[in-house]
């Protein structure tokens, strides 16, 4: 099971990596998350707090800042109707889970492998 942990982590980052150089628009990644996860796009740029949606919308949110590097926090967030706060700390959440989580990488390497399809 760790081996094949290993196996997954090492393959994220590489796709991440791949990912890094590619372009894709702000509404493909939101589409791809959206899709991956369930939640709807609508759902995804609501007021709603519940963990359903927060998670995928933290995710989104990651996504677009390691697409578009330069884009400000505000921006990002105004994509989802919240605080620029909201984007950073939902920047440095998944990055925590990223580092800890194999499960969560696992959502990472899928999402990223459905959008590349």
């Amino acid at each position: 099971m760790e081996k094949e942990a290993l196996a997954l982590r090492l393959k994220s980052e590489k796709i991440m990596k791949k990912a890094q150089t590619m372009k894709f628009t702000i509404d493909e990644i939101v589409f791809s998350v959206s899709e991956i996860t369930g939640v709807s796009v609508k759902q995804l740029k609501s007021k709603s707090r519940k963990r359903e949606y927060v998670v995928p919308r933290q995710f989104a949110m990651y996504k677009i800042k390691k697409a578009f590097n330069s884009m400000t926090w505000k921006s990002i967030s105004g994509i989802f109707n919240r605080h620029h706060t909201t984007a950073i700390y939902a920047f440095h959440e998944v990055e925590s889970k990223l580092s800890v989580n194999d499960e969560y990488i696992k959502f990472l390497f899928d999402s990223y492998k459905n959008l590349h399809n």
